[in-house]
């Protein structure tokens, strides 16, 4: 009888230990190269998210949870249309541009709050905003005669760091701004009205972004 009743423990501990040792495994995370991992729930009530860059990481089941932040460089052809020098001429410029999530702490906290668990949509969202602002800021600190001949990489540098004021708040940042091409777009008459238009629908969609440029801020001042 003994040894019936110290077999049932042996086997019960047996069988505890395996599950243990189950649960222990199944919470050890790897980290993918390409992502940071951000671990929350219960623990530091003062730090919301912990981040992880390499290696694994045990996740404390029942009290954490975890997801990751991308932090792979993101590549984007843009245009613009309507971008007003100095002396009020109008350019149309393609740029090629890459950027990335931040992976100083400030920066992955800034990442977290603003684009943790979300599609990469939202991130590319608030940095195509982000570019339109700089290159709206750019173009307009000088006169059509210094776009004749452009140094390119000077008004590239220019641009990201216009750009970077505005992005590094969100926990991103300019990897390079390549401008491909940069012309003149001439003024018809016939052309007035629809302008006029456009511009109305411009200040509209302008007056937008910056309403939710501002909620943005307010969530990262938070």
């Amino acid at each position: 009888m003994d040894f019936l009743l110290i077999g049932i423990v042996v086997g019960v501990l047996t069988i505890a230990m395996v599950f243990a040792l189950v649960i222990y495994l199944r919470s050890i995370v790897q980290i993918p190269p390409d992502k940071a991992l951000v671990v929350y729930g219960k623990g530091d009530k003062a730090v919301k998210y912990k981040f992880y860059l390499k290696g694994h990481k045990f996740v404390a089941p029942m009290t954490e949870s975890y997801g990751f932040l991308p932090l792979k460089t993101f590549t984007m052809p843009l245009e613009y249309q309507d971008l007003w020098t100095k002396d009020q001429n109008r350019l149309t410029v393609a740029i090629e541009v890459e950027f990335k999530l931040r992976t100083d702490q400030a920066g992955l906290e800034a990442a977290a709050q603003n684009f943790f668990m979300k599609d990469a949509s939202v991130i590319k969202s608030a940095f195509e905003a982000k570019v339109a602002q700089a290159a709206a800021a750019t173009i307009k600190e000088h006169e059509l005669r210094e776009y004749k001949k452009p140094d390119l990489d000077a008004l590239s540098k220019e641009w990201s760091k216009h750009a970077d004021e505005g992005l590094w708040p969100l926990g991103l940042a300019i990897s390079a701004i390549v401008v491909k091409d940069l012309k003149e777009v001439g003024v018809v008459v016939s052309d007035i009205p629809s302008m006029k238009d456009h511009l109305t629908d411009l200040k509209s969609e302008l007056a937008q972004l910056e309403g939710k440029l501002a909620a943005i801020d307010k969530t990262v001042a938070k």
